[in-house]
């Protein structure tokens, strides 16, 4: 083989091994474990009830069993996943960086009946009462960080994140929530509450005397020898 041969084969070659470097960084490894966050509702089988979130999806904000404001975040995993438990630490930011909520849960993955592996009844929990919602059409961003505790030593440290921002949405049971009523007070029992009598303190300084003589037009005179 002439140089010049040589030389066009090596081309093609290294042209190959190129285009396959770049195809291979813009696809995900399949040995790699990933997360999709999304949410599911408040009862139900969560693997047949899971909802994946797209970027500036809205993400429902609901009462819980409790009466507390929360956010029911669900993750689906793909990839080799790792026997165990996990800690998972899931984010929901304010616009400025700011915390809504911020739970670190450690659990296990939830799996269905085709080999899907999922984290479920992640809540994120608003200070707020139900009829107070400055969260309301706030765009916020939500973050996820699962990483494996292994089990008997194997597939620990394998970490795991996604983020993407969504829009806080009121469901329908928030949209409708009004502040409590102050307690009636009948008016019988108002009016029938006795003024508390005073009565004098023995600490008290002395009385004056009244003279009273001139309110009386009958005040007799002293008898001769009575003075």
């Amino acid at each position: 083989m002439n140089r010049r041969v040589f030389a066009m084969v090596l081309a093609r070659l290294l042209t190959a091994l190129a285009v396959s470097s770049c195809a291979s960084e813009g696809a995900e490894s399949p040995g790699t474990l990933s997360v999709t966050l999304g949410y599911h509702p408040l009862e139900g089988d969560v693997t047949a009830t899971y909802v994946p979130l797209t970027d500036g999806q809205a993400l429902p904000v609901l009462i819980g069993g409790q009466g507390a404001v929360m956010c029911i975040v669900a993750a689906r995993l793909s990839g080799p996943v790792p026997e165990g438990n996990f800690t998972v630490d899931v984010a929901l930011r304010k616009s400025n960086g700011d915390p809504w909520a911020f739970p670190r849960v450690r659990l296990a993955p939830l799996w269905s009946l085709d080999g899907t592996a999922y984290f479920a009844n992640l809540w994120l929990i608003f200070a707020d009462p139900p009829w107070v919602k400055p969260w309301e059409h706030t765009r916020a961003r939500l973050e996820i960080t699962a990483t494996s505790l292994g089990k008997d030593g194997v597939g620990a440290g394998i970490v795991a994140t996604a983020a993407l921002d969504v829009m806080l949405t009121a469901s329908d049971v928030l949209t409708g929530s009004v502040p409590p009523k102050a307690p009636d007070v009948p008016e019988s029992l108002s009016s029938d509450i006795d003024e508390p009598e005073v009565e004098s303190s023995p600490d008290a300084g002395p009385v004056d005397e009244v003279d009273v003589t001139d309110r009386w037009a009958d005040v007799l005179e002293p008898r001769p020898g009575e003075e």
